[in-house]
């Protein structure tokens, strides 16, 4: 059985590039956020039949999104979000109900998710 990880995101550290080579210590991603876009590129190098589960239900929330990306920036990774006419929303001006829902998709719909998740506003 696996531990609860109290998560408190922040839209900020989700938000942020992740490098190339960085590992969690706890999960998927960081109990603040962090690491999300290094989560999505490994999903989207490893686990591509993740994807459509969350981008779907990504749709359903959000209909202009079309789906979700972790392009190669510098060091590692960052967010982008593509929309249904094709732009690509990168990961500064991504607003921050979309991180945060992002985030719990992963969570709970990613290639390890989480059996319950608890949410404290």
């Amino acid at each position: 059985m696996k531990l609860a990880v109290p998560f408190r995101l922040d839209t900020n550290r989700i938000r942020q590039a992740v490098p190339f080579q960085y590992a969690p210590r706890n999960g998927i991603i960081d109990p603040d956020g962090y690491g999300v876009a290094k989560a999505i590129a490994d999903l989207l190098l490893q686990r591509r039949d993740v994807i459509p589960r969350i981008e779907d239900a990504l749709r359903q929330a959000m209909p202009y999104a079309r789906g979700v990306n972790a392009p190669q920036v510098q060091d590692g990774f960052a967010l982008e979000i593509e929309t249904v006419g094709g732009a690509r929303i990168d990961n500064t001006l991504v607003s921050d109900r979309v991180l945060l829902f992002l985030t719990y998709l992963l969570l709970v719909v990613g290639a390890d998710p989480t059996p319950i998740l608890l949410i404290e506003e």
